[in-house]
């Protein structure tokens, strides 16, 4: 299996890669840390929209 790294900077499509990702693959896990409350809100939006099952974690 092969390991992805994207490195980009602001509003360059980082989020719709992960999003891609756990789209089309049917199985695996994306783990995904995001320090901003707000964009954590958005990216659970994006994920619900596109039917891809989520957890968020918070300590």
């Amino acid at each position: 299996k092969s390991l992805i790294m994207q490195v980009a900077g602001i509003r360059k499509g980082k989020s719709m890669l992960f999003i891609l990702l756990a789209f089309c693959l049917l199985e695996g896990v994306t783990i995904v840390i995001v320090l901003l409350v707000a964009l954590q809100k958005d990216l659970h939006r994006q994920c619900k929209l596109c039917k891809i099952n989520l957890h968020v974690w918070q300590s």
